[in-house]
Order: C-alpha cells, then structure tokens, then sequence
C-alpha cells in the first residue's frame, strides 16, 4: 500500500514536470533604439552597452550611470522609449527623434 502511495506521488510530480516544461517561456522584447535612453548617445560610442531586462524588456543604456537614473523614474523611460520606437515604425528609414542634448556632455557619464 505504502509503495502504491509513493509511487502514485512520483508519478503526478513527474507529469507535473513534464507540463511544466511544455509551457511558454516568457520572451524579452528587443531594446528598439540604437541610442541611450537617459542620455541619447549612441550606443556602444563608449564601449559595450549595458544591458538590463526590466518586466521583460530589454534596456541599453550608453554607461554604468544611466541604470540608476532609469531606476528613478522607469514608467517615463520606458514611455519615451515607446515614443520613439513607435516615431522610427511610422517613418522606415529616418533618424530617432532628437533627445534633448546627451547629459554625457554634462559630465553624467565618465
């Protein structure tokens, strides 16, 4: 009896694991710009962009900074982000719309 008890454990846990395995996997949307969201400046100008996954989106900022200003505010980041990745489907082809002047030159970024 104990042996049919354990075995019929073994058994559901194992086909829970099996279903578990067969459900979608949560995918990260694709950063949509080619510049930093906090400062504007193309990314990769200063070395490897960082690279943070906020509620499965993909962010790349242009230094180690940024991050932290995002972090400050990110339902306006992530909304200007859209902003201008929604300006860059309407019209294939031409630049983002301007950031205002990149805070780098401001001395944000070392």
């Amino acid at each position: 009896m104990r042996l049919s008890l354990v075995t019929t454990a073994l058994s559901l846990l194992l086909v829970g694991a099996l279903h578990a395995a067969d459900a979608p996997v949560a995918q990260t949307k694709p950063y949509p710009l080619k510049t930093c969201l906090i400062t504007g400046a193309t990314l990769g100008g200063m070395g490897d962009p960082i690279v943070k996954i906020y509620d499965g989106q993909e962010i790349k900022f242009c230094c180690g900074a940024c991050p932290k200003s995002f972090e400050k505010d990110p339902a306006k980041y992530i909304a200007e982000m859209n902003k201008q990745a929604a300006a860059l489907s309407a019209a294939p082809g031409t630049a983002a719309p301007a950031a205002a002047a990149p805070k780098s030159a401001m001395g944000c970024c070392k």
